[in-house]
């Protein structure tokens, strides 16, 4: 965890890509999550979030893959035990949420899809459970950046365009699984968002063939 903290560039893509694949195991995600969820916080979420999301630029790619694999570290939490357990946890399952959401502006298509899967994980696995009020604020936010870039035809990743099937596809899902059983925030939609929620559907029926989205 040290060694993927100070370095650098490719080195950095490679440390956390090793860690990414060790975390699928029970113990070293206690050993990650138990022990070093600040160094995570640090040198993972609080560093990309301090990034452009918006940079164009050749080298901006380099950050991008290191902001696709560190939510896909992220989502691969979700398949132990005390990675589920991380939902329960505000301070930890929160600082998850609020930072999949602001990776959801990022330019690349991969970035933000990593996200979503990471947000469906998240949801999935909370469940029916009431959830606090301080994630339902998140969780608005997050609504209100999927209907954003489900209607963005423009700029990339261009999701409005309705030809990125899988995208598409596991952002709808995330959507769901954000509303599932979740009272308050279905109410919130009614009440304050649902011209928007109905147009960017409305769109997406419009523009997108394919059966499964």
């Amino acid at each position: 965890m040290e060694l993927a903290e100070i370095a650098e560039e490719r080195s950095k893509i490679a440390l956390v890509d090793l860690m990414r694949l060790l975390s699928l195991n029970e113990k070293q995600a206690v050993y990650i999550i138990s022990r070093h969820w600040d160094l995570v916080k640090t040198f993972m979420i609080g560093y990309l979030e301090a990034q452009d999301m918006k940079d164009a630029s050749n080298s901006a790619k380099i950050m991008q893959n290191y902001h696709r694999i560190a939510l896909q570290l992220l989502t691969n939490f979700f398949f132990t035990e005390t990675g589920r357990a991380l939902v329960r946890k505000p301070e930890k399952g929160h600082a998850l949420v609020k930072f999949c959401t602001y990776s959801l502006s990022s330019l690349s298509p991969q970035v933000v899809e990593a996200a979503a899967k990471c947000l469906y994980n998240y949801n999935l696995f909370y469940g029916s459970d009431r959830k606090p009020d301080a994630l339902i604020e998140l969780q608005k936010l997050t609504m209100k950046k999927f209907a954003e870039i489900l209607s963005e035809k423009e700029s990339a990743p261009a999701l409005g365009k309705g030809d990125n099937h899988p995208g598409l596809l596991i952002i709808l899902l995330s959507m769901c699984w954000t509303m599932y059983s979740n009272v308050p925030l279905c109410m919130w939609i009614e009440e304050s968002f649902k011209m928007d929620f109905m147009k960017v559907n409305g769109h997406l029926k419009q523009v997108c063939q394919n059966q499964d989205v």
